[in-house]
């Protein structure tokens, strides 16, 4: 890496309550050559090595430590050691090898990747990080039942946009035959937080956890919710409000997390938001009440 953006990365790790930090990557970015395809990144997190394309936005932001801000501040928050994290959709790996670090060797990380490609790169960077034994990698999609199924990769889409549900607004590129399982036939409560962004799955994704979550140590659960991944599959996104209030009658906080903040909401709130911006992505912390 240059050394601009070396610094740029030691400061957001060093700083995680600077607020400006995506905009510091784009400056950085455009002074950086972005042309040479994936290498090792050295001081994700401080300490963690993955392959990253610098190309791409996405990787470029995990590269910077600027990828997913407030979720990171959140795992920090909740996972201590011994604790178990459940990564539905670890895409690369980069908040399974977060979570693995926080979770300790007493704890446990099942990170689920059914893609291929992403599967490729996700072990490679497990095996860049051989002081972390916890994380146990799971090849399968995260649904309601074991079975197979198609993914489908869009084209204009990186890496991290590859989805079970078929799009009525992108062309497929190309078909990808996975498999699937419930998360709770894998892992054995309890979990302390399971994160999901499975790109509109996530519905069913929490149906094949019920058996989690009705156990008495109730997870929390970050969700990305997205009215037209949801409308692949059939569903409105509030659904997946109504599924877990339903499983845990106490009910949950909700707060949405946006890119610098967490800002709490009611439920008629969220359901306004996502019916005012269903093609945004808006990633949401359900907290047991």
């Amino acid at each position: 890496m240059q050394t601009l953006a070396r610094l740029t990365q030691r400061f957001n790790h060093a700083f995680p309550w600077h607020q400006p930090k995506t905009g510091l990557v784009k400056r950085v970015a455009r002074k950086m050559d972005r042309a040479g395809g994936p290498s090792v990144v050295d001081g994700i997190a401080g300490s963690l090595r993955m392959t990253l394309d610098m190309g791409s936005d996405y990787e470029l932001a995990i590269a910077m430590n600027s990828y997913e801000m407030v979720i990171v501040s959140i795992m920090r928050r909740l996972l201590k050691p011994g604790d178990t994290f459940v990564d539905g959709g670890a895409n690369l790996g980069v908040l399974s090898l977060i979570g693995a670090k926080l979770v300790g060797p007493t704890g446990k990380v099942v990170a689920f990747e059914p893609q291929p490609a992403a599967l490729e790169r996700l072990r490679e960077n497990l095996a860049l990080n051989p002081g972390l034994t916890n994380i146990e990698l799971i090849d399968q999609g995260v649904w309601h039942e074991p079975g197979g199924f198609t993914m489908y990769h869009f084209e204009d889409d990186g890496i991290d946009g590859v989805s079970m549900g078929k799009r009525s607004d992108k062309a497929v590129a190309q078909e990808i035959a996975i498999k699937t399982t419930r998360i709770d036939a894998v892992v054995d409560g309890p979990v302390k937080l399971i994160k999901l962004d499975v790109e509109g799955a996530e519905l069913a994704a929490l149906q094949g956890a019920s058996g989690l979550l009705q156990e008495g140590a109730m997870p929390h659960v970050i969700a990305e919710l997205k009215g037209i991944t949801a409308q692949a599959f059939g569903y409105d996104p509030i659904e997946v409000v109504d599924f877990l209030n339903g499983v845990h009658k106490p009910g949950f906080g909700l707060t949405l997390l946006k890119t610098r903040r967490a800002v709490p909401m009611t439920y008629d709130q969220l359901k306004q938001v996502l019916a005012d911006e269903p093609k945004k992505t808006l990633n949401v912390h359900f907290a047991p009440r």
